[in-house]
């Protein structure tokens, strides 16, 4: 039997013995020869759903030229055709762009070859690429009116080194239609790929088409290019960024050293000091017991080059100064005082509850597969997950607040207005 026979032969195998069996676990499986490529099957859906990631995003971006990757992307997404039987969506982020595919099992080799022509051989017009550029510069005139977005981006770019993925009016007036074009055959011919795919897989074509589909991409043989961008920068706490305004969002958080573990371990510490729960710290008192906010929110951001702990609340501008005062009570008091059982056991309680109800959205499972990869969680990351966060003790919870929550490492910032009318 030849080789390629052969390969078909695994492949089909794997198809109809093994996918049906890990599906009821939900447990993942590596694509044959692609170990950076994640399958699991639900047979009868008819649908499959797939999430490729492509890394480096903005972070790939030479020094005055931020937001070249995300202009280049855009560009490409805007001339993208639709495709009969299928939705298609390409976007970029500050640590990679992603493409996601949702394509009806019956077409998913006519869509495979339309999309490896987009990766291989991506491409826009001049024309498309001043006008994305205009549509750029225009939301970046007008982005100071979201305060959600926009005080997290400003957070980032001034205490954490990290420009924001858009870049600025100059940066992005000043690129250029062929770097434009470079930037974006760099992102998708170059950079490491990685994907996540959900669906209806039994079909007996399904796998060899995905292998040959990401044998076509030069998958297994793409490199990193080293996109780090130095250390964060240290600057000290701002008061206010915009005038009057209605709403004021405050922003607060810390960017520690990154370990191995500190997924897990952020996220609790996050969700102690200033999560949507009522046992966190800041949410307590000042939404749950003050009123002084309509949202109260904080995550690890573990994706980032370099990880922050960062926190949000949105408030009315007379409650500033005493919010901010809350914020900073709650800080130093989580540093000095440390987290008690009673507080780690209800974080741990809602955080591996809402890890367990993954449910049946495709897209939403495409995504956390990718993410469990990245985390190192294996193809059972479905049960995994929650254990990881059970297994964190409160030693270590303790040890990483006094990593995180330094007297000093708190960096607050104020979008918008600030009086006590």
């Amino acid at each position: 039997m030849s080789r390629p026979i052969l390969r078909w032969f695994f492949v089909f195998c794997a198809a109809v013995v093994v996918l049906p069996v890990y599906a009821d676990e939900r447990r993942a499986q590596e694509l044959a020869d692609f170990p950076s490529v994640w399958l699991m099957n639900t047979p009868g859906s008819g649908l499959i759903t797939m999430r490729l990631e492509f890394e480096g995003g903005s972070a790939l971006d030479p020094e005055e030229e931020e937001g070249l990757t995300a202009l280049s992307i855009l560009a490409l997404s805007s001339e993208m055709k639709p495709l009969p039987g299928s939705g298609v969506r390409l976007r970029a982020g500050s640590a990679y762009s992603v493409l996601t595919i949702q394509v009806l099992a019956e077409d998913l080799s006519s869509v495979l070859d339309q999309v490896g022509s987009l990766v291989l051989e991506p491409g826009f017009s001049e024309r498309t690429f001043g006008r994305v550029q205009q549509q750029i510069l225009s939301f970046l005139a007008s982005r100071s009116e979201d305060h959600y977005t926009y005080s997290k981006e400003e957070w980032l770019r001034v205490f954490h080194g990290r420009e924001p993925t858009y870049g600025t009016p100059d940066s992005i007036g000043s690129l250029t239609y062929k770097n434009s074009l470079s930037a974006a055959k760099k992102q998708l011919q170059e950079q490491v790929l990685t994907a996540s795919i959900v669906g209806d897989l039994s079909g007996p074509e399904t796998l060899p088409h995905l292998h040959d589909f990401f044998e076509s991409l030069n998958t297994s043989n793409r490199s990193s290019t080293n996109t780090a961008n130095g250390e964060p920068r240290v600057v000290e706490d701002i008061t206010n960024l915009l005038g009057d305004s209605k709403e004021t969002s405050i922003v607060f958080g810390a960017a520690p050293e990154k370990t191995e573990q500190d997924y897990f371990v952020g996220t609790i510490v996050a969700q102690l000091l200033g999560g949507s729960i009522s046992s966190s710290r800041i949410g307590r008192r000042v939404r749950f017991e003050g009123g002084l906010a309509y949202i109260v929110e904080a995550n690890y951001i573990e994706r980032e080059l370099n990880p922050a702990m960062m926190g949000y609340v949105g408030t009315s501008p007379k409650n500033v100064s005493q919010v901010v005062g809350i914020v900073k009570e709650e800080w130093l008091r989580l540093g000095e005082q440390g987290v008690t059982a009673d507080e780690l056991h209800a974080v741990v309680s809602y955080l591996s509850g809402s890890a367990s109800l993954l449910g049946d959205d495709s897209m939403r499972l495409a995504e956390q597969m990718q993410r469990a990869r990245r985390l190192g969680l294996g193809t059972g990351f479905a049960t995994a997950w929650p254990s990881r966060f059970e297994a964190v003790s409160l030693e270590e919870v303790n040890n990483a607040v006094r990593r995180f929550v330094e007297p000093g490492s708190l960096k607050l910032l104020v979008l918008g207005s600030i009086n006590s009318r």
